[in-house]
């Protein structure tokens, strides 16, 4: 069995509405003057032939960060927003001019295209799962639920494993990558302990409690978050596998090898039960028996999430 850190934190997520966007935000976008977009007599792009002399947006000009030369690439690099909620494709429509560098002579760029990431729906099923597809750099989550409202989901991100409980209509950005951040690298120059990365670049803030489970660690091991640039120690603990707190069981027939079924089934759970059915005899819809209220509000809850 797996060694675990179990992190609680606040978190939430997500088949498939196809967007062809042209780009993506948080794009940078690498123009180097064999596109059919300039007009003008063009030299390589690099700030000893270039300067930018004007950029005018007729749309879009919200989604653009910056604009600017790479000396290194020789490419004029058109910077876009990132954007972590938006699932509508926008516009973005203008002209970058650059002037040569001691002349009066221009190179224009025109620019028409789309920017937006594909919208991905996810559905909750038949048992109030999520299914989850690869996630990816271009694409954007959206829970998509029109009986119960929610769902729990759970998908993988690099060594860990996130489980938590999604509401319908939610938008989620949740590409993740392990890059090293070089500010904390910097800050623990000083510690010869291994320092590994996981960061989701969209920041996704949740509404519901997500349980994170860390696999591949030691109990001398340490979890940390980053939070306003520093490292604060997480609220992880350790487990030696995931804990089970309740079983939940369809009850079997009260004769025959239903008794027998229903005899382990007790022991199992240490003869503590709380017992929930939605097939009364009389005019009751559902009848709950128990000695724990908090046990029996959950037999009762999952009973009508399961549809009895």
């Amino acid at each position: 069995m797996k060694k675990i850190f179990a992190l609680v934190m606040a978190a939430v997520i997500l088949t498939t509405t196809a967007m062809a966007a042209d780009f993506i935000p948080g794009q940078k976008i690498r123009f180097n003057g064999n596109e059919d977009r300039w007009e003008g007599e063009l030299k390589s792009i690099n700030s000893d032939n270039y300067s930018v002399s004007s950029v005018k947006w007729e749309q879009g000009k919200d989604l653009v960060s910056s604009v600017t030369i790479d000396n290194d690439d020789e490419v004029l690099v058109l910077s876009l927003k990132h954007d972590y909620k938006s699932t509508k494709e926008k516009t973005l429509q203008g002209t970058i001019k650059l002037r040569e560098k001691g002349k009066t002579r221009y190179a224009t760029l025109s620019i028409d295209c789309t920017v937006g990431y594909d919208v991905v729906d996810l559905s909750v099923d038949a048992n109030g799962d999520v299914e989850v597809p690869t996630i990816d750099s271009s694409s954007i989550y959206r829970i998509k639920d029109n009986d119960r409202g929610y769902g729990t989901m759970s998908f993988s991100a690099g060594d860990t494993d996130v489980s938590v409980r999604v509401y319908d209509g939610e938008v989620y950005y949740l590409h993740h990558n392990n890059d090293a951040i070089k500010s904390v690298l910097t800050a623990n120059t000083d510690t010869d302990a291994t320092i590994d990365f996981l960061t989701f670049e969209g920041t996704p803030s949740f509404n519901a409690t997500a349980t994170v489970n860390f696999y591949g660690v030691e109990e001398d091991m340490f979890i940390y978050e980053l939070r306003n640039g520093r490292l604060v120690r997480s609220a992880a603990k350790w487990s030696d596998g995931a804990a089970v707190t309740a079983i939940y069981a369809q009850c079997p027939p009260d004769a025959g090898l239903g008794l027998a079924v229903a005899n382990r089934l007790k022991k199992a759970a240490g003869f503590q039960m709380c017992v929930a059915s939605s097939a009364a005899p009389d005019d009751n819809d559902l009848v709950v028996m128990g000695v724990s209220p908090e046990d029996m509000s959950i037999a009762a809850n999952y009973l009508i999430e399961h549809g009895g």
